[in-house]
């Protein structure tokens, strides 16, 4: 038997993927303290990825709606803007994956998987920005989530005795609020503070359902949404019309945090998991300069630099194979996957005059320094 290894050019092995985005979006004004904003998205993607020893095919239709109204009053003499809100999105997808045949151009085999479902989220959102003193304003706001996740995936399986079929299916239901208060201090014109307290929340997917902690094909319900909580500070300076530094720094405490990750060789995919307890901390750096503001008006430069620290306070991990099984606390460890330090560099040009006026060149630059981490032994 003669074994030939074709390049990644000659399988034909890729991404043809194809994206299609439609929105409308219409306003009006009650009067002139109240707006009313709608807005409808039709997102359309059709996935086509022979990446590796199987392809991916198949369409995902997104649909979204939100409506809002945001309402600008006065108490007294002390301004309040009232924000309320509703949306909602719904996702039907039907992937299927084949084995790539190998005769080049990503021919494809035998079907291995295929899997059909939806997820869909109905939410609102409430929020107050109250200026109750010339220098200090308030903002409290609420939202929350129901989302309905259901899926059913067919895994084919091949022999001389012919083809056959496993059914796996999901059905979740997940509801999340997440309140948020921030205090902003402006003691001129130059200088702004701000702090803020807020809860988040993420909800997984219906692709995290399907692949069990053993990474393979399976029913992984039991996965939860994460949740947390999360302190900042931090202060603008903008002591005149050409330069603006602002600087952040946050703390976030995380529960059930949605990790994915490889349960190692000879599986099928990652696997999504909830990790009991995490912290997220580090700063924030910005910069936003025109520094030649009369010879060259429409130049400008924009430097952000965020520093993420982000670590297990909870999590034991478990790999396992048919003959074994070891335990690893990862607590005190990184997360795998996280850019701790990360730069961005833009350069920008906008004609602000003259028959060019709106045409803008950018030039954009990224520095990013990794660092890892390693595996301890029991």
């Amino acid at each position: 038997m003669v074994t030939r290894r074709p390049s990644a050019e000659a399988a034909g092995l890729g991404r043809f993927d194809r994206r299609t985005i439609v929105g409308l979006r219409w306003e009006h004004d009650f009067n002139p303290h109240t707006t009313w904003r709608n807005q409808f998205t039709y997102d359309q993607r059709h996935v086509n990825q022979p990446t590796s020893p199987t392809t991916f095919v198949g369409p995902y239709n997104s649909y979204a709606v939100s409506s809002d109204v945001t309402n600008r009053a006065l108490i007294g003499h002390s301004p309040l803007e009232t924000f309320g809100g509703i949306s909602f999105d719904y996702l039907d997808y039907g992937y299927q994956t084949y084995n790539v045949m190998p005769l080049g151009g990503a021919s494809r085999g035998a079907m291995t998987t295929e899997s059909y479902g939806h997820q869909w989220n109905l939410g609102a959102r409430f929020q107050e920005d109250w200026h109750f003193a010339p220098k200090w304003h308030v903002v409290i706001g609420l939202g929350g989530t129901y989302s309905d996740i259901g899926a059913t995936e067919t895994l084919y399986g091949y022999s001389a005795a012919g083809m056959t079929r496993r059914y796996v299916t999901a059905n979740r239901f997940f509801f999340n609020l997440a309140p948020e208060g921030a205090l902003i201090y402006a003691p001129s014109k130059d200088w702004t503070f701000h702090t803020r307290v807020g809860t988040a929340y993420g909800t997984p997917s219906a692709s995290n359902l399907f692949i069990t902690p053993q990474g393979q094909y399976g029913n992984n319900t039991q996965i939860e949404s994460q949740s947390s909580v999360g302190v900042d500070l931090g202060a603008d300076w903008h002591p005149d019309d050409t330069l603006r530094i602002q600087a952040t720094g946050f703390y976030e405490f995380y529960n059930n945090e949605l990790v994915s990750q490889s349960a190692g060789v000879n599986t099928v995919g990652t696997y999504t998991f909830n990790a009991p307890a995490s912290q997220h901390r580090g700063i924030v750096l910005g910069v936003d300069w025109r520094p030649l503001p009369k010879t060259l008006p429409g130049g400008r430069i924009k430097l952000s630099y965020t520093y993420d620290n982000q670590i297990y306070t909870n999590y034991t991990e478990v790999l396992s194979n048919s003959t074994l099984s070891r335990s690893f606390s990862r607590n005190g460890n990184a997360i795998p996957g996280v850019i701790p330090n990360f730069l961005n560099a833009r350069f920008l040009y906008d004609q602000p005059d003259g028959p060019a006026e709106g045409w803008e060149a950018m030039q954009k630059s990224h520095g990013v320094i990794h660092t890892g981490w390693t595996m301890p032994t029991n």
